[in-house]
C-alpha cells in the first residue's frame, strides 16, 4: 500500500498589500500588479485544504485590483461568490475574455499575458495537481499535454455537473474526519475533477481528431495490464499507467478490456479492490479497533454506503458483518 500523505489546512489573514500580492503570487500566478487599491480596513483573508496537489481555497479578498499575469501555476477553476472579476488573454492573436457573475465557475486558458481585475471579491478556488488534465485526456490524446482553452464552461448541463461534483470534493476536503490522506481516495478525487473539468471547459481534448481505430493489443499485452493491476492495486494507478506496463496505448487498453473481459480497466481495478478490502475485512480482528470505514477508505471507497452496496452484491454480506465474524 502507498504511504498517507498528511492533509494540510492553513490560514492567511493580511491587510499589507505587499504582503497579500505576494501570498497571492506564489499561490496562484506571478503577477505585474498593474494599479490597485486599499480602502480603510481592507484585507486579504484565505483558508485552505491542500491534499498531495489537490486544494479547495475560500479567499476574501476587499481589496482592489487590475494585474498582468502568468499563467496559473497548476489547472485553477474559480467560483465568484461576491464582488467583481474580470479576466482576458491574448493567446497567438486570438483574444478572450470573462466576466464572472455571483454564482459563475470559470477558468484561466493558458496565455501570457492575462488580464486580471478584481474588486472587493469572495471566491471558492479549486486547483489540481499540474499533471491532472493530461493524465485524464490520456485515452484520446496519448501523451499529449491538455491545455485549458477557454474562460466558461461550455453549457448549462455541464456548469451543473462541475458544480455538483466541485462540491462533493470540497466537503470531502472539508470534513473534520478528511478521508483523502488515503492516496487511493486521494487520486479518485483528482481523476473524477480533472475528468469532470475535461467535459466542462473548453480543453484541447475537444478538438481531437477521429481515430479510426484503437490499435491492436494482443492477449500477452492483456496478461501484462491484468498482472499490473493485480500487483499494483494497493497504490494509485492511472489508465496511463497500465498501457505503459502493458507496452500499448490506453485506448487499446480501453477497447481490450471492454472486449475481452466486458468491463474497463478502472472498473476492474476497481474489482480487485474490493476483493482486497473484502479480505481485510476476513482478516481484521475489530477488537483492535478496526472499522469498515477505515479499510474500505485504504482501498478507494471514499462512500462507506456505496462500499457496503458493493460488497453485499459481490459477496452476499455487509462489510460490518464478514469483520464482525
Amino acid at each position: 500500500m502507498s504511504e498517507q500523505v498528511p492533509v494540510a489546512r492553513f490560514r492567511f489573514t493580511s491587510g499589507d498589500p505587499d504582503e497579500a500580492h505576494a501570498f497571492l503570487q506564489q499561490q496562484y500566478s506571478e503577477y505585474r500588479l498593474q494599479s490597485g487599491g486599499v480602502r480603510q480596513g481592507s484585507t486579504l483573508a484565505v483558508r485552505g485544504t491542500a491534499a498531495g496537489g489537490l486544494s479547495v481555497d475560500h479567499l476574501d479578498n476587499t481589496m482592489w485590483a487590475r494585474v498582468k499575469a502568468k499563467s496559473f501555476h497548476r489547472p485553477t477553476f474559480v467560483q465568484l461568490r461576491g464582488g467583481r472579476l474580470h479576466g482576458a488573454t491574448h493567446d497567438n492573436g486570438r483574444d478572450g475574455e470573462y466576466r464572472w457573475l455571483p454564482g459563475n465557475w470559470g477558468t484561466y486558458p493558458v496565455g501570457d499575458p492575462m488580464d486580471i481585475a478584481w474588486d472587493d471579491v469572495d471566491l471558492l478556488v479549486v486547483s489540481l495537481p499540474a499533471d491532472a488534465l493530461t493524465r485524464a485526456g490520456a485515452v484520446l490524446d496519448g501523451d499529449a499535454p491538455v491545455r485549458l482553452t477557454g474562460w466558461a464552461p461550455v453549457s448549462a448541463q455541464r456548469y451543473r455537473l462541475w458544480n455538483t461534483t466541485a462540491d462533493y470534493v470540497r466537503r470531502q476536503m472539508e470534513a473534520a474526519d478528511n478521508p483523502l490522506a488515503e492516496p487511493l481516495l486521494r487520486q479518485a478525487m483528482v481523476e473524477l475533477l480533472a475528468a469532470t473539468a475535461l467535459v466542462t471547459f473548453p480543453n484541447t481534448t475537444m478538438a481531437h481528431a477521429y481515430e479510426p481505430g484503437p490499435g491492436r493489443m494482443g492477449e500477452s499485452s492483456l496478461r501484462r495490464a491484468l498482472a499490473f493491476i493485480e500487483a499494483n492495486a494497493g497504490r494509485p494507478v492511472t489508465i496511463a499507467d497500465i498501457a505503459e506496463a502493458a507496452g500499448t496505448t490506453p485506448r487499446a487498453v480501453q477497447y481490450a478490456f471492454h472486449r475481452h473481459l466486458d468491463t474497463t480497466p478502472t472498473g476492474y481495478l476497481r474489482r480487485v479492490r474490493l476483493e482486497r478490502a473484502h479480505r481485510e475485512l476476513v482478516a481484521a480482528d475489530p477488537a483492535t479497533g478496526t472499522t469498515v470505514k477505515q479499510i474500505a477508505a485504504r482501498w478507494g471507497f471514499a462512500n462507506p454506503g456505496n462500499f457496503a452496496a458493493l460488497h453485499h452484491h459481490a459477496y452476499g454480506d455487509t462489510p460490518s458483518h464478514t469483520l464482525r465474524t
